[in-house]
């Protein structure tokens, strides 16, 4: 009786239609060249370097993209001496997109709240890899919006 049970219970799991997001990302025939970056250097060369796998000699489409980042903190509460506790961190990268022969922008954004803490150089650790991880989802959604243009 167990055994039906579960045997019953892996068929509706395992048909439930699930599909990874970004499992055709790694994938695509796309060719990205970056024209021009203006706004934050360093966010904008990681950018460019997690974009460098998408340079495909033959590839289906081609793009030229312009590159604008404004990255921002900004305190949202303060303790009553004054010091921050809860810190903003946000990033908007704007996109000029040339495409047969069209021109389309469109900006991307990511926003996190952190609290702040006493130790600057953990802090400044964690910013990084927050930074990091906005690069990283401001490339997949890039992506994403590059494989649905026609």
């Amino acid at each position: 009786m167990k055994s039906l049970i579960l045997l019953i219970l892996y068929f509706f799991l395992s048909n439930c239609g699930y599909v990874p997001i970004y499992k055709d990302i790694q994938n695509a025939s796309i060719n990205i060249s970056v024209q021009k970056s203006e706004g934050e250097e360093n966010i904008n060369n990681l950018l460019i370097s997690k974009l460098k796998a998408y340079t495909a000699k033959k590839a289906e489409k081609n793009y030229v993209i312009d590159i604008n980042s404004v990255y921002t903190k900004k305190v949202i509460s303060k303790d009553s001496a004054g010091n921050a506790v809860d810190i903003e961190l946000n990033l908007i990268v704007e996109f000029t997109l040339y495409f047969d022969e069209k021109i389309q922008k469109f900006s991307l954004t990511e926003k996190f709240n952190i609290k702040n803490t006493s130790d600057v150089f953990e802090m400044n650790n964690y910013e990084n890899i927050i930074k990091n991880n906005f690069i990283l989802s401001i490339k997949n959604k890039l992506i994403m919006k590059l494989l649905a243009i026609q």
